[in-house]
């Protein structure tokens, strides 16, 4: 493990705020961040055989595809839209600990199980009916009806204030379309990731060290998202086109991708941190931990998918793993131990 003895939580980077640098400029600077880590460390000597693993996995798996009940996929519109929509609010794993939970045990999957429901009720509605979303009707997607908890009502007036940006600005800028902003994706995935970086719920960056780390979660989820879709779709015979440049997106860094790599030995986090965590104390959004943690992964997973030969791509990995998660004949491995949870609008 590194040396030293930097405290935890005390110190925090300076949020940045400028427009996105690029996926290259991501990689750059995770790794950057990474190699100077004090308090996550990743384990070289395991990955070739881990990437194995998940090459044999992937084979076995296939191709993904949208999972019934937690996606709408009625129609290619409705599809698209509901990807827009759902990475918009792909966040508050911080906040999953307070919720009322679906038999999933997922935060995630119970959200997107309330929003297919929404989209079974009212699809087809333009953007701009985001906009009229108000806290109960967040809190009824998440399933928190009744008397919600504390942790409840402050993620769902972000979600509220998340899902009103994105309405307004595809009111405004795409015609109240939902096609207008989904096209983009054909000029690129970083095309994409880049106008959707431009909207606050989706500017995750840090100043770090001199390294400007700008992870791009909700942004880079939604491109993969979308070509989730296309993909379904082409293989349907409706037309559906592939997003290029979809191999240079990186590992969408959240809180359950470490929690993976940590247990299975990639990553190791420093006596104190693994404590903190176990302990289920948050970590601060822009705290040393927290930005070692996700650059780490960035960084790891792109290390995996060279040790594949790029054979995988980083997203991919990002799915492979993220399924371990939550697969039930997985799940009980890795929530043995908590991962870590920061409460903010970005993952």
């Amino acid at each position: 493990m590194p040396g030293g003895r930097a405290p935890i939580q005390l110190a925090r980077a300076e949020a940045y705020q400028g427009p996105f640098a690029g996926l290259e400029a991501l990689r750059g600077a995770a790794g950057e961040i990474a190699d100077g880590a004090e308090l996550v460390a990743i384990d070289g000597l395991v990955l070739a055989s881990y990437a194995s693993g998940l090459l044999e996995e992937k084979r076995i798996a296939g191709d993904a595809a949208p999972e019934p009940g937690i996606w709408y996929s009625a129609s290619p519109e409705g599809a698209r839209a509901f990807a827009l929509v759902a990475d918009c609010i792909n966040f508050g794993s911080g906040y999953f600990p307070g919720l009322r939970k679906d038999g999933s045990k997922s935060g995630y999957k119970t959200m997107a199980a309330g929003l297919a429901g929404f989209f079974e009720a009212n699809w087809p509605f333009p953007p701009s009916r985001l906009e009229q979303m108000d806290r109960r009707a967040v809190l009824d997607i998440l399933g928190q009806g009744g008397r919600p908890t504390e942790a409840a009502l402050e993620l769902a007036g972000m979600m509220e204030s998340a899902l009103r940006e994105l309405g307004a600005h595809l009111r405004t800028a795409f015609d109240d379309s939902f096609a207008g902003l989904g096209s983009l994706a054909q000029a690129g995935a970083e095309s994409l990731v880049g106008a959707l970086y431009r909207l606050d719920g989706y500017r995750d960056g840090y100043r770090w060290n001199g390294a400007i780390f700008q992870p791009a979660k909700k942004a880079q989820i939604t491109v993969s998202d979308l070509a989730l879709v296309e993909a379904h779709f082409a293989n349907k015979s409706s037309g559906g086109a592939g997003i290029p440049g979809l191999d240079r997106l990186t590992a969408f860094a959240d809180n359950s991708v470490p929690q993976v790599l940590e247990a299975d030995g990639v990553l190791h986090y420093r006596e104190d941190l693994a404590a903190l965590i176990a302990s289920g104390a948050g970590l601060e959004y822009g705290s040393q931990a927290e930005i070692e943690i996700r650059a780490c992964t960035i960084t790891a997973v792109e290390r995996l998918s060279a040790a594949t030969g790029r054979a995988l791509a980083p997203a991919e990995i990002d799915g492979l793993l993220w399924n371990r998660k939550h697969d039930p004949a997985s799940e009980a491995h890795y929530r043995r131990r908590p991962s870590h949870k920061t409460r903010c609008r970005y993952y």
